[in-house]
C-alpha cells in the first residue's frame, strides 16, 4: 500500500486535523491572530512535531479558513432559526 493510500485512511489524521481547528478557534479567540504562533496551536493538542500545522493545512492563513469552514454550518443553521 502506498503511503499516501495509508493517510487518507488513517482516522488519526482527521481527529488530528480537528484538534488543530479547536485549538486555534479557542486560542485566537483569546488571545487574536497575530498573537498565536501555529508552533503554540500543535503544542496546544500536545503534539511534538513543531510543523504539524503546517503539515495538515500549510499555512496559519489556511488553518484560520478551516475554522471559518468548521463553524459555519452551526452558524448558518443558527441564522435559519432566526429568519
Amino acid at each position: 500500500m502506498s503511503e499516501s493510500a495509508r493517510r487518507r485512511n488513517d482516522p488519526r489524521r482527521e481527529a488530528t486535523r480537528i484538534a488543530l481547528i479547536e485549538a486555534a478557534e479557542r486560542l485566537i479567540a483569546e488571545e487574536g491572530v497575530e498573537a498565536v504562533s501555529t508552533r503554540r496551536i500543535g503544542a496546544a493538542i500536545g503534539s511534538a512535531n513543531t510543523s504539524v500545522v503546517a503539515y495538515h493545512f500549510g499555512t496559519k492563513e489556511a488553518l484560520v479558513e478551516a475554522v471559518c469552514r468548521h463553524r459555519l454550518p452551526v452558524i448558518d443553521a443558527r441564522r435559519r432559526e432566526l429568519l
